[in-house]
């Protein structure tokens, strides 16, 4: 099921790392990673290779051990791999509670932890992990994100959700056939990652073209693979039906999404706007106590908005657009921070303290932005043009079978509108399409253009 993908004669399924042109050294500090069906079953064999001994911990729920890691434990314990078992509450999310729950289970001689699930399980495994100093293999129960294959997890502290960067996972088993028997609707949520990759896209060029910020071919390239081999309606119609070459071609494209934010040494190659309001949203639905969305159909969903509101943005005139009135709708810090306040509550000082450096109210700084970002509208209709565009994308999501609005996802319309205006403040260092709509003083017009067309009025 593996390709090889040689740069400089390095194998990426394996750590590496090579002195690129750009002028940078880039790395993969993941140990290693096996894309195939029945690999899981190979788990003794791999520790062996890998010099890891000792005991081990399973951490997974109650359903994925009952359909999945009962068989594998007593296959693991045949080749007489020592393991304990411990399964997630039911309703466990990614915080404080859960980390407390598995420290509270794991004896003193665990040697290394298992993740054997979906998002939560696995983001919450890392996490622990990292912070004990445990090595970590991980075993996805379907491929729903990219996030199996990196070195981040989104734990939730103090009702905040916030991305945390660990240690890479030291094995992890891709095992295509587990994959390929989840549920539709949890693949599909791959999909809208996979597509998530094409608005970060634009919006990362963006950052390049306005704000200076670091840009690498090879990464640029090694992304497009992974959109090229994951983003298509042949992989959304394989992924709807279960089709194994499907599942197959979709794990790999997120991995290779992993190995491009590794070479970078952040985020922002594959996660923009999308990202943003992913982590908006699902703020909202904790707040209302609604089912959580997975972080797939989220981010597909948001780079279908993403996408329009780069669609707005391109039509505009540079030669005559009005930036005096741009300027004048320029909000002022104290009105700002009523709206951080509102929407953030107790999370707001969080907001202030990572914007305080990043989030300017001088006219003239705000001036400058916008003339910068009118002389890039050329270079960023001609990037634009190689992406497939948001209605493309849409059409996508359905045949997989994932959401493709805000309001599958349970957002109100209210919440929408804010998540336009305060999304992207949850980090510094990145830019992106909310940023522009607001320098651009869009973010009153857009706002109600978007809603409009996500179904909320007439």
């Amino acid at each position: 099921m593996m390709e090889e993908w040689k740069v400089k004669g390095v194998d990426i399924y394996k750590k590496h790392a090579f002195d690129c042109r750009c002028g940078r050294h880039h790395t993969m500090p993941v140990g290693k990673v096996v894309i195939g069906p029945d690999v899981a079953r190979t788990l003794p064999t791999q520790l062996e290779a890998l010099g890891m001994t000792g005991k081990g911990m399973l951490v997974t729920d109650a359903v994925v051990y009952q359909v999945l890691g009962e068989a594998l434990l007593a296959q693991w314990q045949e080749e007489d791999l020592a393991v304990s078992v411990y399964t997630l509450p039911e309703g466990s999310r990614s915080d404080e509670r859960a980390l407390g729950n598995i420290l509270c289970h794991l004896s003193e001689d665990t040697g290394f932890l298992i993740s054997l699930g979906g998002g939560m399980v696995t983001d919450t495994v890392r996490y622990l992990a990292s912070r004990m100093g445990l090595p970590c293999v991980a075993i996805p129960s379907a491929m729903t994100m990219d996030g199996f294959f990196t070195n981040m997890s989104v734990i939730i502290i103090d009702d905040l959700q916030k991305t945390h960067y660990l240690d890479y996972p030291t094995l992890i088993l891709a095992d295509t056939a587990i994959i390929a028997s989840a549920p539709p609707r949890m693949n599909a949520a791959g999909i809208g990652e996979v597509v998530s990759k094409i608005s970060a896209a634009i919006d990362w060029y963006s950052g390049k073209m306005v704000k200076d910020l670091y840009y690498c071919e090879a990464v640029e390239a090694m992304m497009a693979s992974c959109i090229e081999k994951g983003a298509s309606q042949e992989t959304a119609e394989g992924i709807a039906v279960g089709n194994p070459v499907a599942v197959g071609r979709l794990t790999d494209a997120l991995y290779r999404s992993a190995v491009a934010m590794a070479w970078y040494g952040s985020s922002p190659c594959g996660s923009g706007a999308e990202h943003q309001l992913n982590h908006y949203w699902v703020m909202c639905q904790e707040n209302r106590g609604i089912p959580q969305s997975m972080h797939g159909q989220m981010v597909g969903v948001g780079a279908v908005v993403n996408l329009k509101l780069w669609q707005y943005i391109l039509a505009l005139d540079e030669g005559t657009f009005d930036i005096q009135k741009a300027l004048d709708s320029m909000w002022g810090e104290r009105k700002w921070q009523e709206g951080i306040r509102r929407v953030y509550g107790t999370g707001a000082e969080e907001i202030f303290d990572v914007q305080r450096d990043n989030h300017s109210f001088d006219p003239v700084v705000r001036q400058q932005e916008i003339h910068r970002i009118l002389e890039a509208l050329p270079a960023l209709r001609e990037k634009a043009a190689a992406l497939p565009n948001a209605d493309t994308i849409a059409r996508w999501l359905a045949i997989a079978g994932a959401p493709r609005t805000p309001k599958e996802l349970g957002i109100t319309e209210e919440e929408l509108m804010d998540s336009l205006y305060y999304a992207k403040e949850s980090r510094a260092g990145r830019y992106n399409a909310l940023w522009i709509i607001e320098a651009l003083g869009l973010l009153p017009e857009v706002s109600a253009r978007l809603c409009r067309e996500m179904g909320y009025r007439e």
